[in-house]
């Protein structure tokens, strides 16, 4: 059990500031009166795990002082994310004033940078720690303590904001990420930084691009990476806009994404016993639909009102799928890593997943402002089928090349 706790701890820890700006902000601002354009902008803050990859190289192969390997990287950044957050504490922005949303705007870009160089590290350990055989069972650990991390730091905000105040709340949050600094610190080995691959230059990001990138296996996997959670990554951001549209209150769409989030916890558990029996491509396209489902739903949503029940059904079923589709994406891409390129293999095809999540994300506030929710979901589940499509015609070309067992070589 020695690695699964620290990856709950470490997946936990940024979970608090995805969970701040996917769950919290969007609805306070909305409630606010800020427009879908700029809500849907939120996204662009992700933008440090787009390009993680450019300085994952360095987080894989360099030391920071005091606390070597990637043991040091974890520590660091984790405090600096503890930092950040106490400066949001005492910065409480008006929407009427530009300046101080900027601000908020480049703090919350700085906390995103610190939580994706984090994640290098993390990633390049969990690849290195984790056998085949648990995989399966630490990716669950993984997007479980992950979506924690976001129902504490989104919805628990939401909750916590009327009885604390903004300050208060952001100083809770800035001594949690401070105590949970103590598992890397007192739990991890001071490890020596790992060799280079052989034939790669360390230094040369291009070059570990180049040797990845030469593989047809690899780039088939890229086309399907881009496209598995499309239909999710434009449906999902608008979701807490159009139920406040709705006349839903803060307070009811926090209890909604609270409960959903909870259900979406026992998704990534069950994928423990769904990459059991079904694995690869089939896991994929199985997972995919299911994702899909979720999406028709709140397509359902948004042509008229339900009952609450209903929404709250949707919600449930949606987050279940995603925890789901997530744990078998996440156990899937460990398998595209070479030894010793760990960190960089990982964050690259993140890079490619969260830059399509997110120019989608960006994209959905535009879509959903110019023609209405309905036609936003529609469009999403288009685009999901189309992945469906992907994953199959793939499939297909691969098992043709190289038999039945080829195809599972794809995934």
């Amino acid at each position: 059990m020695y690695p699964f706790g620290i990856l709950f701890s470490l997946y936990l820890a940024q979970g608090i500031p995805a969970g701040l700006i996917a769950h919290a902000l969007p609805a306070l601002f909305r409630s606010n009166g800020l427009a879908l354009e700029w809500i849907g902008l939120l996204k662009l803050l992700a933008l440090p795990w787009l390009f993680k990859f450019l300085w994952a190289v360095w987080v894989d192969y360099r030391s920071l002082p005091l606390i070597s390997g990637r043991k040091g990287w974890m520590v660091y950044m984790q405090l600096a994310a503890s930092g950040l957050l106490l400066m949001l504490a005492f910065l409480e922005p008006s929407i009427d004033h530009f300046d101080s949303v900027v601000v908020l705007f480049l703090i919350l870009l700085s906390l995103n940078f610190v939580a994706a160089t984090q994640d290098i590290a993390t990633d390049g350990w969990a690849v290195k720690s984790l056998g085949v055989a648990q995989r399966g069972l630490g990716n669950s650990i993984q997007v479980a303590a992950y979506k924690i991390g976001m129902l504490v730091c989104g919805y628990g905000f939401l909750l916590l904001v009327p009885a604390l105040g903004w300050t208060g709340g952001f100083l809770l949050l800035s001594a949690v990420m401070c105590l949970l600094i103590a598992v890397p610190l007192f739990s991890l080995k001071n490890t020596p930084v790992p060799t280079q691959p052989e034939n790669v230059k360390a230094e040369n990001t291009l070059d570990l691009l180049r040797s990845y990138f030469g593989n047809s296996r690899v780039l088939a996997w890229f086309v399907i990476l881009m496209s598995f959670k499309v239909a999710d990554a434009l449906g999902s951001s608008m979701i807490k806009p159009m139920l406040i549209d709705l006349k839903w209150s803060l307070s009811d769409v926090a209890m909604l994404g609270f409960s959903a989030s909870l259900v979406g916890l026992v998704g990534a558990g069950t994928a423990v016993i769904f990459l059991k029996w079904v694995s690869g491509s089939r896991a994929l396209l199985y997972s995919g639909a299911l994702q899909l489902l979720g999406i028709v739903g709140w397509y359902g949503v948004s042509m008229g009102e339900y009952e609450s029940w209903v929404v709250y059904a949707i919600a449930w079923f949606e987050q279940f799928a995603d925890g789901l589709s997530t744990v078998v994406l996440f156990s899937i891409m460990m398998s595209f890593c070479r030894e010793k390129a760990e960190g960089f293999d990982f964050s690259i095809q993140a890079c490619f997943q969260a830059g399509m999540s997110g120019l989608l994300g960006v994209l959905s506030g535009f879509l959903a402002g110019a023609l209405g929710y309905s036609w936003l979901y529609v469009i999403a589940i288009f685009c999901g089928v189309i992945g469906l499509f992907l994953i199959v015609w793939l499939r297909w070309v691969f098992e043709k090349e190289l038999g039945r067992k080829g195809s599972e070589l794809l995934c």
